[in-house]
Order: structure tokens, then sequence, then C-alpha cells
């Protein structure tokens, strides 16, 4: 009887003894993990701080023209302010001209799941009746005609790239019976938006 209770009690340390290993098992490979998790949040948030401090920050878009601005550019003033559409990496404003047409100035900003985005000149599309590069003029910028009658009657854009800024000017009438803004009022009004970005 005696040496089965020292069986017993030997089988029951042994379980015992496994137990414990396999909790401090539990809790190092918890402790391990934790202390991973912890590092590669801070490496992240270094590398995101990092890219951050590279690009420039967000603006405003509804703060780079003004009433006077598109009346000089487009000769005619908008109705009221700009409204506002940021839903981050691309923040939009746009402002409604007499007569149906709409100007719309919208950045392209590296911020959230777009930090990585490196800014450039998209290339020319199917639908381009019109697609020229424009010199001198942050440092590329293109001119695009892709209107789509009767769809869209006019819609005309500048897209600018300066340094890791990038953002396009759009014109768009979907009812327009007339041509719309020249080439020349459209790269007016860009310029006059990459004067306003600096």
């Amino acid at each position: 009887m005696q040496r089965f209770r020292v069986l017993t009690v030997f089988k029951l340390g042994r379980c015992a003894l496994s137990l414990t290993m396999t909790t401090q098992k539990k809790r190092l490979s918890i402790c391990a993990g934790t202390v991973l998790v912890c590092l590669l949040a801070a490496c992240s948030r270094s590398s995101d701080s990092v890219q951050s401090d590279s690009s420039p920050p967000p603006i405003n878009p509804c703060s780079v023209l003004s009433a006077d601005d598109i009346r000089t550019a487009m000769g005619t003033a908008p109705k009221a302010a700009g409204a506002r559409e940021n839903l981050g990496p691309v923040d939009k404003c746009s402002w409604s001209l007499p007569g149906d047409g709409d100007v719309y100035v919208t950045f392209f900003n590296p911020v959230g799941a777009a930090i990585m985005y490196t800014p450039y000149v998209s290339s020319r599309r199917p639908g381009d009746k019109t697609y020229e590069p424009v010199n001198g003029l942050g440092d590329e910028a293109v001119y695009r005609d892709d209107s789509s009658p009767p769809v869209i009657h006019v819609s005309k854009s500048v897209e600018v790239v300066k340094g890791k800024r990038h953002f396009d000017v759009h014109y768009i009438d979907a009812t327009a019976k007339a041509s719309g803004p020249s080439k020349n009022m459209m790269v007016s009004l860009a310029g006059t938006v990459l004067a306003h970005t600096r």
C-alpha cells in the first residue's frame, strides 16, 4: 500500500511538473509573441513617420482657388464657395459655375493606406481626344480633353506633379453646347493652384 502511494505521488508529481513546464512554455511563448508584436509595431511606426516627414502636408483643395482666380481664368465666377470632399488620399473641392459647368481641384495625398504612393502623371487613356505635355508647369504636367458627348459634353483637365505633390484641375459640363474652356485657360488655372501650394 505504501509503495502504491509513493508511485501515485510520483506520477502526480511528474504530471504537475509537466503541467507546470507546459504552462511556463505557454507563458514564455505569449511573452515572446507580445515582444515581437511590439517591436514590429515600433518599427512600422518609425518607418511611417520617416515616410510622412518626407511627404508634404495635405492642403485643403478649397483654399487654393478663390472666386477671383476662377473668374480670371474662366471668365465667370462660381455660384458659391467650393465644396470639399476629403477621402484622405483623394481630397477634392468643387465649384459650380453659371451654365452648369463645374471646376474641380483634386489632390492625391500619400496618407493612410497610400503612404507609399509615388506621384506620377497618368498615361494616355483610350477616351482621350487630346493628351499633351505642358512645359514649365511643375516637374511634369499634361493637358487632357476626354470629352465624350452625349454623356459628358466637356471634360478637360490639367494634371500636375511637383516634387511629392500631385493634383489635377478638371472642368466638366454635362450639358454644354459650347466647347468649354481653352487649353490656355485650364493651364492658367492649374498654374494658380500650383502657386498656392508652395
